[in-house]
């Protein structure tokens, strides 16, 4: 629902970071079999944008959620909400949203950009 794209030092496989802040239904992960709950999630992951394509790679090496918040509907209100909060914790480097930014940081051996 809601995008931010951090720049990072270009990879194979990266040129920015993903942050999407999201509602998911819930109910089974076909990936990894767990059921997940309903609700409210924030996504960090490296995407690669090259020639007016954008790329991503699937499977453990690719990024993270997290679970903010359960909801048994969209509320299209709460998620910019929450979108707006995510943004503002990456900026002041601080809770869920910067802590998540930072382990698919370390996991994919990213460097964020300054004018970030």
């Amino acid at each position: 629902m809601s995008k931010i794209r951090l720049p990072v030092q270009e990879t194979e496989n990266a040129t920015h970071l993903e942050v999407e802040v999201y509602y998911d239904k819930g109910g089974v992960n076909w990936y990894s079999g767990r059921e997940e709950a309903r609700g409210i999630y924030v996504r960090v992951g490296p995407i690669a944008i090259r020639n007016g394509f954008e790329s991503f790679l699937v499977g453990d090496n690719c990024g993270r959620k997290k679970f903010l918040e359960g909801a048994k509907r969209l509320n299209r209100k709460r998620v910019e909400q929450l979108a707006a909060s995510v943004a503002e914790e990456i900026r002041s480097k601080a809770e869920i949203g910067w802590d998540l930014l930072q382990f698919v940081l370390a996991q994919g051996k990213l460097v964020l950009l300054d004018a970030a």
